[in-house]
């Protein structure tokens, strides 16, 4: 199976600042003025956690403003909570779980393997969790 690679991806916007933007000097606060109305991610697993939410049906968050995610560490074990349910997207796993060590595609199935267990999907939701 070849490798997944990111791939790039481009938009153009068109801004009209209320100010003189020219030369590099102007560039810090043209970003400032810019952040008001688009907020990039600081990192693609936080882009994957706000894609995640919003196929979930729920609304956007801002980058660096994310809700307590799934994951919850409980008291004195030391032990990580990571809830897996039938009908997620493979972003939400990934949320969850983070990149299988293994992933297999065949047709419109894919197996991710974990040191622990073995996520299955069938046209792009969660199947079955094997431990």
């Amino acid at each position: 199976m070849k490798p997944r690679k990111p791939e790039p991806v481009a938009t153009n916007f068109k801004f009209f600042f209320p100010f003189r933007a020219y030369n590099a000097s102007d560039v810090p606060r043209a970003v400032e003025y810019i952040s008001h109305y688009l907020q990039p991610f600081p990192s693609q697993d936080e882009a994957r956690v706000q894609a995640a939410r919003l196929l979930a049906g729920g609304g956007p968050v801002a980058p660096g403003r994310e809700p307590a995610s799934t994951r919850t560490v409980a008291g004195g074990g030391g032990t990580t909570k990571k809830e897996i349910k039938t009908g997620m997207t493979p972003l939400e796993v990934l949320d969850i779980l983070g990149k299988p060590q293994k992933e297999v595609t065949f047709e419109n199935k894919s197996r991710w393997t974990y040191p622990d267990l073995t996520v299955v999907f069938e046209n792009g939701r969660v199947k079955e969790v094997r431990f």
